[in-house]
């Protein structure tokens, strides 16, 4: 068996895991659930692996980014790289 080392910012729920499936798709399937955040791949016998994945939410090295970006156009913040020229 193979031991992962866990995320302690992760919630379990999101790690893969085997689940019960009823939907119509074929084994091989990908499902992806955007409204609970789950990507399932469609096996036999009325089961599919689970993994959570991400919503699209920026992350904080996104919002700092976000936060440059919006300093350099509104002028609170000096260009000092001279990426506006």
């Amino acid at each position: 068996m193979v031991r992962r080392e866990v995320h302690p910012d992760i919630n379990p729920v999101y790690l893969p895991q085997q689940v019960e499936y009823s939907g119509p798709q074929k084994p091989g399937t990908i499902v992806i659930d955007t409204r609970d955040t789950f990507l399932y791949l469609v096996q036999a016998g009325g089961t599919a692996r689970r993994y959570g994945v991400g919503t699209g939410k920026p992350g904080p090295i996104t919002k700092q980014l976000q936060e440059l970006f919006f300093g350099l156009f509104s002028g609170k913040t000096a260009d000092t790289h001279g990426w506006l020229e």
